[in-house]
């Protein structure tokens, strides 16, 4: 469903193995999941969400028994890459998707 990069492989890795040394001390850290979706917003039309869940549903689509995309937004990101970049002092992740027809300016949204 989702490709991952070697960066954002590493990325979830070092996410995971904090969520593992910190959730006896935090109990909201108990996640098992990263879900990546959709939602209506920003100028473009369209925005990622990144959240973290403890469960997979019937029709989620699952890559590298991490990363979950629920059924609504399995058509848009359909043959995406997710990446961690870092620019400058910022790091973030990136979905690099060949569905995409455009981005606003501030690359925050997007248009199918």
């Amino acid at each position: 469903m989702l490709e991952l990069t070697e960066n954002a492989e590493k990325r979830i890795k070092w996410l995971y193995k904090c969520r593992l040394l910190l959730s006896s001390k935090i109990p909201k850290l108990e996640w098992l999941y990263i879900r990546i979706g959709i939602k209506d917003a920003g100028c473009s039309g369209f925005e990622y969400t990144f959240d973290y869940d403890n469960e997979i549903l019937e029709k989620d689509k699952v890559s590298n028994n991490i990363i979950v995309v629920g059924e609504a937004a399995q058509p848009y990101l359909e043959g995406s890459t997710l990446d961690w970049i870092k620019e400058g002092v910022n790091e973030r992740f990136k979905i690099i998707n060949p569905n995409e027809s455009s981005q606003c300016g501030c690359g925050v949204s997007v248009q199918f």
